[in-house]
């Protein structure tokens, strides 16, 4: 039973840091954008 916890808990933090990755790269593009509409560039 220990086992099956275990590969649990490990594939819930492997989605976590997979979710956590994939908003950081959004948020660059995202913050992107908005320096570009910030400087009138866009």
């Amino acid at each position: 039973m220990a086992l099956i916890t275990d590969m649990l808990n490990a594939s819930n933090a492997k989605l976590s840091a997979e979710v956590k990755f994939s908003n950081f790269q959004i948020n660059i593009v995202f913050n992107y954008y908005k320096l570009l509409y910030i400087s009138r560039t866009l």
